[in-house]
């Protein structure tokens, strides 16, 4: 893997775990077709892991603020030094001094999480072979710094598609630490590929009952019975999850849904402003947020139900440029325009995303299936040719224009 300056890589959060603290960031593949980008971890020793992680990376060093423990030891700070040279994408004074700290003495978890970052550093210079030997030392001898090895170990496995490896390496990890979150994930990421559909809905049942619960998954077999419309299983399936992770976007609209689909629509309403509150503005919530609205609110006096239209027109207009291929989004949106008495914008909609308005009747063979005639615009109302075409294609398998 080439190396890069400071946009190379993209850190999504800080870890810990137990005496380790962990970067884990999103490092770049090569121009093999069959490699990903590999999910990689830089890790640091406890002593500094109470640390703000961006403070560490990217602050003045002010021995008060970054190291909690107390005045840290010349090799720390050297450590130090090396992580903020990576983090600003200078991966060659990082490996200077990494290098250097490993030829002298070194308390052994600064040495073990030294090695980790080092075989690191050869996994973007293309020396994979080196790393993982690195990596598969530290984790063989339980060295203190094992979990960023086997971490590294595994995400190298996973982008490159070597299955028969990660496996393996999986178990015995599950076997030492059986509620390990990371390794939980990405068993699930296992069987979602390579099994089939009922093996990976066992499996998430399983582990989110309540006596072997993890929340993460908890929210996938939430998600997972949402899909297939067992509205109340997927209710307290989410609540369990949300109890745990509060924070979880996509975890509030699920639950919403399911509550809009039981009927209670305040509540629904109360897990949507849950998740905006925790950041989640994904064209999906938009347009939910719009149907509680027409269902909990349409029914009132003639000023809530004003109300609710205007709110519901506001969301729906913010949703749609999010995802234009939202075909029922695009659809409701035009009945509130109509409901709100604005057929000038509702024939705009219509013109401009005439895509979502207009397809073959329910009844037609559908598009690139088998006995599909050689002639592509057969059964077809719609204006297409080469630009639109991409269009028809994205929309074969969506709904067709109905009244709400």
């Amino acid at each position: 893997m080439p190396t890069r300056n400071a946009a190379w890589f993209l850190f999504l959060a800080l870890m810990r775990a137990g005496a380790l603290g962990a970067f884990e960031f999103e490092a770049p593949a090569d121009d093999r077709e069959d490699r990903h980008p590999a999910t990689l971890v830089i890790v640091f020793p406890d002593s500094i892991a109470g640390a703000d992680p961006r403070a560490l990376a990217f602050g003045a060093a002010k021995s008060g603020t970054l190291f909690p423990g107390g005045e840290p030891s010349p090799a720390e700070r050297e450590f130090v030094e090396g992580l903020r040279a990576f983090t600003a994408g200078n991966t060659v004074k990082a490996d200077e001094i990494w290098t250097a700290l490993r030829a002298g003495r070194l308390h052994p978890l600064l040495r073990s999480c030294a090695n980790v970052n080092a075989g690191v550093l050869l996994c973007l210079r293309g020396e994979s072979a080196a790393a993982e030997s690195l990596w598969t030392g530290e984790w063989s001898r339980r060295a203190p710094a094992a979990e960023g090895a086997w971490r590294n170990l595994l995400g190298v496995f996973l982008a490159w598609r070597r299955f028969r490896e990660a496996a393996p390496l999986l178990h015995a990890v599950l076997r030492e630490h059986p509620r390990n979150r990371v390794a939980t994930a990405a068993q699930a990421a296992l069987l979602r590929q390579l099994r089939p559909d009922s093996e990976w809905e066992e499996f998430l049942r399983t582990k989110s009952s309540p006596e072997d619960s993890l929340p993460e998954l908890q929210l996938a077999y939430g998600e997972l019975l949402v899909s297939r419309g067992r509205w109340a299983e997927a209710g307290k399936v989410l609540d369990l999850a949300l109890a745990a992770l509060p924070r979880q976007g996509r975890g509030w609209r699920l639950l919403a849904e399911a509550q809009f689909r039981l009927g209670y629509y305040v509540f629904a309403l109360k897990c949507l402003e849950n998740a905006l509150r925790s950041g989640y503005r994904e064209s999906d919530l938009y347009e939910l947020y719009a149907s509680v609205l027409r269902a909990c609110c349409l029914g009132g006096d003639e000023e809530q139900s004003d109300q609710a239209r205007r709110a519901a027109e506001s969301l729906l207009e913010e949703g749609l440029p999010k995802d234009l291929h939202r075909r029922s989004m695009a659809q409701l949106l035009y009945h509130v325009y109509c409901q709100n008495g604005k057929p000038e914008a509702a024939w705009r909609l219509q013109e401009s995303l005439w895509f979502h308005f207009e397809g073959p009747r329910q009844t037609a063979v559908p598009l690139g299936a088998w006995g599909w005639s050689a002639s592509p615009s057969q059964g077809l109302r719609i204006r297409f040719g080469l630009y639109s075409f991409s269009w028809v294609t994205a929309l074969r398998d969506g709904d067709f224009y109905r009244a709400f």
